[in-house]
């Protein structure tokens, strides 16, 4: 679907009287830029004296480095947004606006439920349309990287596959498709918040076969930990949500620096782009090693900021080979 942006919004900014404004978690404004309104759970801070009903400007809290090295967005839920620069905590609460729209709940209202539509949006930064209620059950979006590590899998009928970062199931569901409902899939997933019974709706309505599972995988130690204990299963992608080269290309050099019966395969359908070569050195003196010449082309990296315009991810597809080498 093709949307369309940036637009210029008219927030009604004067220095000395601020519009009333909402601000929302990271991946509320990734929903709301992607067509949904704004719901309660989303909701970080808000305006004082915010009723039903009010023209009310949406920003999203950026996060901020934390005393502990790392990133947090420095405010509890529930605080009284105050945008002005003479606010001692105006850089913890100055977000990034993107949208306005029509107030639904009061302030009072909006930390006392637990559910419903906060602000329904009139004006977005970037416009895409809203598939709320559209073939419902019928179709499942997804992001073009989470398309292209299904095919790069290439699973075949009667294989078994693990998928340990399953929910909300979009993944799962397209490897079932692609092994033509042969074969074992299990999905697990390490939060509690993410609807894994989702999962189970969607893969029962299709006959699949789901044994749901949780495993904790999502920190670098934690990767390594999998690489660790279980180095038999890494037979397909490893994805990560994130850019990050400490979480994608360094992973991939200890990964094949420590067990060398790893090797990286081809990818196909090949679309992000490359790898990053060579290493990076932080001012503690710590060397980050990240891909050798000639890997780059193995791995797939999808960076927001290219002429895709993706999310942002990261596939790389490990081969065992003989493990008595």
């Amino acid at each position: 679907m093709q949307g369309s942006g940036p637009h210029t919004i008219d927030y009604g900014y004067a220095p000395e009287k601020p519009p009333k404004e909402v601000l929302v978690s990271r991946k509320c404004a990734e929903a709301v830029l992607r067509g949904a309104q704004v719901y309660v759970p989303g909701v970080m801070a808000c305006s004082s004296h915010v009723e039903e009903g009010d023209l009310i400007a949406v920003s999203v809290a950026v996060e901020q480095p934390a005393s502990d090295g790392g990133w947090g967005l420095g405010i509890t839920r529930g605080t009284v947004l105050q945008v002005l620069q003479t606010n001692p905590y105006y850089f913890e609460q100055n977000g990034l606006y993107i949208g306005q729209g029509t107030k639904m709940l009061s302030r009072v209202g909006i930390f006392r439920a637990s559910q419903g539509i906060v602000v329904y949006m009139n004006n977005r930064v970037f416009k895409l349309p809203s598939f709320r209620d559209v073939l419902e059950g019928e179709i499942f979006l997804q992001n073009l990287p989470s398309i292209v590590t299904a095919h790069a899998l290439d699973p075949h009928k009667g294989e078994r596959i693990l998928d340990m970062c399953a929910a909300p199931g979009g993944k799962t569901t397209a490897i079932t498709i692609l092994m033509k409902d042969e074969g074992e899939v299990i999905a697990a997933d390490r939060s509690h918040n993410k609807d894994l019974n989702g999962i189970s709706r969607v893969v029962k309505s299709k006959c699949y076969y789901i044994l749901l599972i949780f495993v904790y995988c999502i920190s670098n130690d934690n990767v390594k930990l999998i690489f660790d204990v279980f180095p038999f299963l890494i037979l397909s992608p490893i994805v990560r949500c994130t850019i990050n080269p400490g979480e994608n290309e360094a992973l991939v050099r200890y990964a094949l620096d420590t067990y060398k019966f790893l090797s990286l395969a081809p990818q196909h359908p090949r679309i992000g782009g490359p790898g990053l070569v060579g290493s990076c050195e932080f001012p503690v003196g710590y060397i980050e090693e990240w891909l050798k010449p000639g890997e780059e082309e193995f791995v797939q990296r999808f960076d927001p900021s290219s002429p895709l315009d993706t999310i942002g991810f990261f596939i790389v597809k490990f081969v065992v080979g003989s493990k008595d080498t």
